[in-house]
């Protein structure tokens, strides 16, 4: 079996190795088949998976939000509540949030 090794798709992306071992025992790349000497052997298509890494970071998601996005992606199913849940007594109030990210600020009313 060949796939890429850690420092091969390390080089590839453009991240260093120590960032692919985080990203897997983070649960953001699934653990890879290992070679008969025990060396990661990654599938190719986990290269667009960590360019996709990549982007979600540059505009300020948190690899929490980013392992949410993942696996509305591998499975499908979404978590997501409706905005209106986010509100008490009231419509939601949308505030903007750092490079153009929206977030929901509940609005608490008497």
């Amino acid at each position: 079996m060949r796939g890429l090794r850690v420092a091969e798709l390390a080089g590839a992306v453009g991240v260093s190795p120590h960032a692919i071992r985080y990203y897997e025992r983070a649960g953001l790349l699934a653990p890879p088949a290992r070679t008969l000497a025990g060396y990661r052997a990654y599938d190719a298509g986990v290269v667009d998976r960590l360019r996709f890494i990549q982007g979600a970071q540059r505009l300020g998601l948190k690899l929490r939000d980013i392992a949410d996005l993942l696996a509305i992606h591998d499975t499908g199913a979404c978590r997501a509540t409706r905005p209106s849940s986010c509100s008490v007594g009231g419509s939601p109030t949308w505030t903007p949030r750092r490079r153009g990210w929206l977030r929901c600020a509940p609005r608490w009313s008497r």
